[in-house]
């Protein structure tokens, strides 16, 4: 079982190589050790301190334990007198521990060394495949400590937990040390990886699809004499084709390991049950529960003893989250375990009781939204939206009425998500069928309803929506349960006011509060009352508003509906003081901001930061108001709601009225002018007024004939040359170099003070300013040159996409150009691209 090691000279050049060469890799050579430091400083401290102790270095098998092993060996060499190795393959619990026990009874007995009474002689003793001695850890570490004068390392995968063992973890590569592994392991077997933008994001590609596990990481590059690295990243990516292509390497480490060999080692080292608990589990597609793995894993026997063997093992990890502990399989895993389950025959079964539990999660939270409840909905489903998503995708294929169900309880958390575009295809497909129940086709359309109202293709469905609507609100009266109904008639209200029509929106309202007044429930009522007052701000009846948004705000406060006070509280911030019985005690719409984030409601979060801005507007702050349209367009950055960018654009126009910079105001309003009419056919008459002056003003300071100029020039932008124009201004005016922190979540801008009234900026933007661009600015310039896209330039500069886009707003400023040609153009003429 032992052998014994002949202890080299460390202090020579050739012995220190041979100690970090480690086992046989791809190429003959192994890459130097990468992204291990803080292991290696903690190991080595460990061995150093000569004390009759056991370290056991842990970690998922390919996670690099016997070369962190053997660098820490090298480096504390001086420590020891002798090392030791022994090999604990093939043995059980007891017979390993039989013979360390025999091995150390032979060891020489050491001395003390004077007054320290610390031995004179230090054997360092290493054991390999040591997670047979898991199981007696205890006795492992007791048996150690009555040997003085030896040190032992231990090599496992199941950590060894007990008093008198210090662990040492080894998880997988960080990115940035994953890649240098990838590098240099491709160096090995000769591929050099170039260094620009493209190839580092396909060397990230690899290494992410691996998990970052170095032996998986080696066993790519060892491909990419023959597969390039693109298309490697590409295969590796696909689900199922990885294993494949880690798992028989054309010139693999000279040990034959391999990604699916050590998987299936793992495998082998569970019990029965825990393999097939294993195998159940690749039906998550994300981070999982222990409710959903008892859930799923039903029939396949006890699962809390198995899952504790997965963990050991590194099968499966353990990861915390804001609801608290959930559990993952990394892909790699995943995908040997799905292969499994597949060739058992049990994959449909277990699939369908993964849908079965989300189904059930789903619905409680749809019930929740049902009865005005969004925290508790929130709660229930939240971070097992995307698994639910999994199984909906499953039920469309092996049974559609579930599917529609699943897909109408997943509506309000696909809204609050902003995420309402896949939603809306399942919806579409499955409302087109005779499937479900009336009352599950009901909830779905009244969810197709209200997200396609306000996606960015609403005006050209307009028809089909209002026939959906009717068939939602026809179904919600039929059925009869007046929840449902609540429901149906708050989209109503969401529908037709997102087109202008506000006597049918009143009507809903009415509807609503009379329906949630016969059944008690105050939410509702609240909610409703709300809604009206908003319909009767709109057309200037302030004193009804105020009335009925005062009353909606404590009932809301009453029944304890945080979403309530928050709509409540937006809309009192939107009437006149005067017609406000108590202004002082409606909440700041910074509180108002938070409650929306905290509930992910972002259409009103973006209704909240518009209303901020305006008032800004309204006290003559110009950077405040840019900094708040400013964190209006970073959220709207997640999603493409309808008239989103006419707003930001709009209260643009109103910052360029108040700075002076009437050219910039004209030239934003023509990119937009085609979408502005029906905006301000639904916005408040104070707003539509407001902003008509506005772009009075700016033709009477411009002049008709330099006003209409600047807006036909406005009409060629194309959104994405709109939103440069719109967000390089804003930035301009807060003065903010780098991406704003107001745009954060969670926080509200702190925009700085306007400058004085007194001294406003030119009336125009000089055509050609052209100070010279920055450094920064001709890198960008020049990869424009190359035809880059903005993602693609943020990932050669390692900057962020939006940083591109304020850069290129600048660059065209300063050439006093239009596009990304003549851009390029221009700065080729006047030699200001770099040669290289």
């Amino acid at each position: 079982m032992s052998t014994d090691l002949t202890v080299p000279d460390r202090s020579s050049p050739a012995a220190r190589s041979a100690s970090v060469a480690g086992s046989p890799h791809p190429g003959g050579a192994r890459p130097r050790l990468v992204g291990r430091d803080d292991e290696l400083e903690a190991l080595v401290r460990c061995l150093e301190l000569r004390e009759p102790a056991v370290v056991d270095v842990t970690g998922a098998r390919g996670a690099g334990k016997t070369t962190l092993v053997d660098v820490a060996l090298d480096a504390a060499s001086t420590s020891f007198t002798a090392v030791r190795r022994l090999d604990l393959t093939g043995e059980t619990a007891t017979t390993a521990l039989a013979g360390l026990r025999r091995h150390l009874a032979r060891l020489p007995i050491p001395l003390p060394r004077g007054p320290s009474d610390r031995p004179d002689r230090w054997t360092l003793l290493r054991l390999d495949r040591a997670d047979v001695l898991a199981p007696v850890a205890g006795a492992l570490a007791d048996l150690v400590a009555e040997h003085p004068g030896v040190s032992v390392v231990v090599e496992s995968v199941p950590p060894l937990r007990a008093p008198g063992i210090r662990v040492i973890e080894v998880g997988a590569l960080h990115p940035a040390a994953a890649a240098e592994l990838l590098r240099r392991a491709a160096d090995a077997v000769g591929v050099a990886l170039n260094s620009d933008q493209r190839t580092r994001a396909d060397v990230d590609r690899v290494c992410a699809a691996v998990d970052g596990n170095p032996l998986a990481v080696e066993l790519a590059a060892a491909r990419l004499p023959v597969v390039p690295l693109g298309s490697l990243a590409s295969v590796l990516e696909a689900p199922g084709r990885a294993l494949s292509v880690l798992s028989r390497p054309g010139a693999g480490p000279a040990d034959g390991r391999t990604i699916r060999t050590d998987l299936a080692d793992s495998h082998r080292a569970t019990s029965a049950p825990a393999q097939r608990l294993l195998d159940v589990l690749s039906v998550f597609g994300g981070s999982f529960t222990l409710e959903a793995v008892e859930a799923v894993s039903s029939g396949a026997g006890p699962c809390f003893d198995a899952l504790g063997e997965l963990l050991d093992l590194r099968l499966v990890e353990l990861e915390g989250g804001p609801g608290g502990e959930r559990y993952r399989l990394r892909r790699l895993v995943r995908d040997f375990a799905s292969e499994r389950l597949a060739a058992s025959g049990g994959e449909q079964e277990a699939r369908a009781r993964h849908a079965a539990y989300f189904c059930d999660v789903a619905g409680r939270a749809a019930a929740a939204v049902a009865d005005a409840d969004e925290d508790r909905a929130r709660a229930v489903l939240d971070e097992d939206y995307p698994e639910a998503l999994v199984a909906l995708r499953w039920l469309r294929e092996h049974h559609a009425d579930g599917a529609l169900r699943l897909a109408a309880d997943l509506g309000w958390e696909a809204e609050r998500r902003g995420a309402g575009a896949a939603l809306v295809e399942h919806l579409e497909e499955l409302t087109r069928a005779p499937v479900g129940t009336p009352a599950a086709r009901r909830d779905a359309l009244v969810w197709l309803v209200q997200l396609s109202s306000w996606s960015p293709l609403a005006g050209d469905r307009v028809g089909v929506i209002r026939e959906q609507l009717s068939e939602a609100i026809a179904l919600a009266r039929t059925v009869g349960e007046p929840l449902a109904l609540l429901r149906a008639l708050r989209t109503q209200f969401l529908a037709v006011a997102a087109h202008g029509d506000l006597a049918a929106a009143t009507e809903a309202c009415r509807d609503g509060m009379e329906l949630a007044a016969a059944i008690g429930h105050p939410r509702w009522l609240g909610r409703f009352e709300i809604s009206l007052a908003a319909m009767h701000a709109v057309v200037r009846r302030y004193d009804v508003a105020g009335e009925l948004g005062s009353s909606g705000l404590a009932r809301a406060v009453r029944s304890g509906d945080r979403r309530g006070i928050a709509l409540g509280s937006l809309l009192l911030h939107g009437v006149p003081a005067e017609h406000v019985a108590d202004r002082a005690g409606v909440p700041p719409l910074e509180a108002v901001l938070e409650i929306f984030r905290a509930h992910g409601d972002l259409q009103n979060e973006l209704h909240t930061l518009a209303t901020l801005a305006h008032q800004a507007i309204d006290r003559g702050d110009p950077r405040a108001a840019a900094a708040w349209v400013l964190a209006r367009r970073d959220r709207l950055g997640r999603t493409d709601l309808v008239n989103g960018l006419t707003v930001s654009v709009m209260l643009a126009v109103h910052v360029s009225r108040l700075r002076g910079d009437h050219a910039v105001g004209a030239r934003l309003h023509g990119a937009v002018a085609s979408h502005m009419e029906p905006l301000l056919a639904i916005i408040a008459p104070p707003h539509v007024e407001q902003y008509r002056s506005g772009l009075r003003t700016l033709r009477e300071s411009l002049g008709a004939e330099r006003f209409e100029a600047e807006v036909a020039r406005g009409r060629l932008l194309d959104r994405e040359e709109t939103l440069v124009e719109l967000v390089g201004y804003l930035r301009d005016v807060v003065g903010e170099p780098g991406p704003v922190a107001a745009g954060s979540v969670g926080s509200a801008p702190s925009p700085r003070s306007a400058p004085s009234a007194s001294s406003p900026r030119p009336a125009s933007a000089p055509t050609r300013p052209d100070p010279g661009l920055t450094p920064r600015e001709q890198q960008v310039l020049h990869l424009l040159e190359q035809g880059l896209r903005n993602k693609e330039i943020a990932i050669a500069l390692a900057i962020t996409p939006k940083s591109v886009m304020h850069h290129t707003v600048s660059i065209y400023r300063k050439l006093g150009v239009r596009s990304r040609t003549e851009a390029v153009a221009l700065a080729a003429r006047q030699g200001r691209l770099p040669t290289d």
